[in-house]
């Protein structure tokens, strides 16, 4: 799938791969680094069932290491949206990208993020204000669970900003 894919890169097209982020990060790695990160070529790999979100099909399915794996390779860049509003605005801004692209998803709806501004590509995104700490988090449920302990550490007298880093490489210094 993705030699399929480099080929037709290399033919002047920007295809599209899908699969599950277990296999695109680790199976098809000899592949994604020699025939598409190393030419530089413009194939977006579209991740799905990332982390443990295909936990019942056990560990050989469960994906903890392929946002690292992904942000190693050259002219990579890797998003991973909060919610589906945030898939569709970031996934559009990928299309014109040079390069590849790891766009990584999980496996069920999971619920809305609150958003001031819709997401851009590369630049982290405030989801709560904060004076004391900041709690820096991607994809749904750990952003889910920073805006949850927010609220909880806000009971406790600390004002905590809670960072939607979606765009996990280039990463917003």
């Amino acid at each position: 799938l993705v030699g399929a894919a480099a080929g037709a890169a290399r033919c002047g097209l920007v295809p599209l791969v899908n699969t599950m982020a277990t296999f695109a990060s680790t199976r098809a790695l000899e592949a994604v680094k020699i025939d598409v990160a190393y030419a530089g070529l413009p194939v977006r790999i579209v991740a799905t069932h990332g982390g443990l979100s295909a936990g019942t099909m056990g560990p050989t399915h469960h994906s903890l290491e392929d946002v690292a794996i992904m942000r190693l390779l050259p002219g990579m860049t890797v998003v991973v949206p909060g919610d589906a509003a945030a898939t569709e605005q970031l996934f559009r801004q990928c299309i014109d990208l040079p390069g590849p692209v790891y766009f990584r998803l999980g496996r069920n709806a999971t619920p809305d993020l609150p958003q001031a501004e819709p997401p851009r590509l590369g630049s982290a995104q405030v989801l709560a204000e904060g004076r004391d700490v900041m709690l820096a988090a991607y994809g749904p449920l750990p952003l889910l669970a920073a805006l949850a302990a927010a609220r909880t550490l806000d009971g406790e007298g600390v004002s905590a900003a809670v960072l939607n880093v979606h765009t996990v490489k280039p990463l917003d210094a």
